[in-house]
């Protein structure tokens, strides 16, 4: 598929599946990953184009005159501010006048990583460094989700190099996994986020990151290449090293990285996203559940509480593996019997989402209720039970179903998203309107919530509203502008001329 305003002429094309096959194919590694901010997405890290927004916003609300009203008029007054026109990354300099101060953006740096926890694609990373397959991380990122993923779903430890005295340190060839971070790490005060910082590069940090480059091949996943002094680093990967390319389908190449992959006689990779990558990786390579669960009955009763807040379309495939690897024990251990039914109750869920994506509506509602009987408190069941019923145009019983899910867990946006859309189905409007709005308070960044309040607001006539809360959807990853211009829930505001104005300023 071509890119928009296609500079990628001349560059090579791999599959997943190939560069899977390379990955599995040698006894010891390979490859090192190279993990951007997009690869933190699907763990609830906004990606740099979100925070700018952010960003924006903010400064706007702050500083700008109050004579000014329109959207247009206030993205004016800021695009001449002295600060905004000085030659810097965008994020940098909306990021500095944000927060001026080191310590400012470290706190907001900490905010948003606080809570956050690891996604599907960091479990299969983490599993693939415990088999050997990986063992060097190198990542531009702030966050700990690569170190949370092993200590949590293996029993590995990897040593993380987050400033530049400790990576002078370290030894590429060691066999315990590396995670290098090249822009800190935010327990440290190093930590890197404005333009004058992040081209102050540690020279250790770039000298130990090259020499990665010489070792192995490498892997990049969830970068844009906008930050000169990394590319200036990746630039030199040894031409003996293959490098692969995961970007997202559609997106146009940074000009740099398109040059860098003719260079270098790289491959650029097509994804979805980092989670959709690294399943089919995990169908390739394997995924050793064996080693990931262990023998210690804390770890594995904190792998199903994890493993249950992953969506089915991954985990579904491995939960009987992991049935397998976690048998009735031998001792009348409480506990470990405890895990046990609850790793029953999770495959019999695995079960119930294959029938339900079949369509077999009546199975899959049986076997979620089978789930629900070993695990009472097993909300994501519920959820689920919750969107079969829907689907079968039970509506009262959908929402007694996504009801007890938000009982269990009061935190879980997704309950109550899908409950504001059961409600909106019985036409109880404004209940289902303070369901999206709860679900938008519990997640800043819900873009299906957006999306749902900005149609419910369109039925109902309110289309200043309306407009608000599409394009906040819009300004969010994976939203999907053909959808919306054919979606029947915005006939009142379609002809309004902001509604293309919204749908052409999306991200997704």
């Amino acid at each position: 598929m071509a890119h928009k305003d296609d500079n990628t002429q001349g560059i090579q094309r791999a599959t997943i599946r190939e560069m899977a096959h390379k990955i599995k194919g040698y006894n010891s590694p390979r490859f090192a990953f190279f993990l951007g901010a997009g690869a933190s997405r699907q763990s609830g890290i906004p990606v740099a184009g979100e925070m700018i927004r952010h960003f924006k916003e903010q400064i706007i609300a702050q500083s700008c005159p109050d004579g000014l009203k329109t959207d247009g008029e206030k993205k004016e007054w800021l695009e001449k501010q002295d600060w905004y026109t000085a030659e810097e990354s965008e994020y940098c300099k909306c990021f500095e006048r944000f927060e001026p101060k080191e310590m400012g953006r470290q706190r907001h740096i900490e905010s948003l990583i606080e809570g956050r926890e690891p996604s599907f694609g960091y479990v299969v990373l983490a599993n693939l460094m415990a088999s050997g397959h990986i063992n060097t991380i190198i990542t531009t990122n702030f966050d700990d989700l690569v170190y949370s993923a092993c200590t949590t779903f293996t029993g590995i430890r990897p040593i993380v190099y987050a400033y530049g005295v400790m990576a002078s340190e370290m030894r590429i060839t060691a066999l315990r996994p590396k995670i290098l971070k090249l822009h800190g790490d935010y327990l440290y005060s190093a930590l890197k986020n404005t333009g004058t910082e992040l081209s102050a590069q540690d020279p250790n940090m770039a000298r130990q990151a090259r020499q990665v480059l010489g070792e192995y091949g490498l892997i990049v996943v969830g970068y844009g290449g906008g930050d000169k002094t990394v590319m200036d680093i990746l630039s030199d990967i040894s031409d003996r090293n293959d490098l692969y390319w995961c970007a997202r389908r559609g997106e146009k190449l940074n000009d740099r990285v398109a040059g860098l992959l003719r260079a270098k006689r790289g491959f650029l990779v097509e994804i979805e996203g980092f989670d959709e990558m690294m399943n089919e990786v995990r169908r390739v390579v394997g995924f050793d559940v064996r080693k990931m669960v262990g023998s210690i009955e804390d770890r594995r009763n904190q792998i199903i509480d994890h493993f249950k807040k992953f969506d089915p379309e991954f985990s579904a495939e491995i939960l009987g593996e992991v049935a397998e690897a976690v048998k009735e024990p031998a001792t009348n251990d409480n506990k470990a019997a405890k895990a046990v039914t609850k790793f029953k109750a999770l495959t019999i869920f695995s079960e119930a989402y294959k029938a339900q994506k079949a369509n077999d509506l009546d199975k899959a509602e049986e076997l979620y209720r089978g789930a629900i009987a070993l695990d009472p408190n097993y909300s994501f069941a519920y959820i689920n039970l919750g969107n079969v019923l829907r689907e079968r145009m039970l509506y009262e019983k959908a929402e007694a179903a996504y009801r007890k899910a938000i009982e269990i867990d009061p935190n879980d946006a997704d309950s109550h998203n899908n409950l504001g859309i059961v409600l909106a189905d019985l036409k109880r409007y404004e209940e289902a309107e303070t369901a999206y709005r709860k679900a938008i308070e519990l997640n800043s960044n819900y873009r299906s919530a957006y999306y749902n309040l900005a149609c419910l607001e369109s039925m109902r006539g309110n289309i200043n509203g309306a407009l608000n809360n599409l394009r906040r959807a819009a300004q969010l990853a994976g939203f999907d502008s053909d959808k919306a211009r054919r979606d029947p829930d915005f006939e009142a505001i379609r002809d309004d001329p902001r509604f293309e104005e919204v749908i052409r300023g999306a991200t997704g």
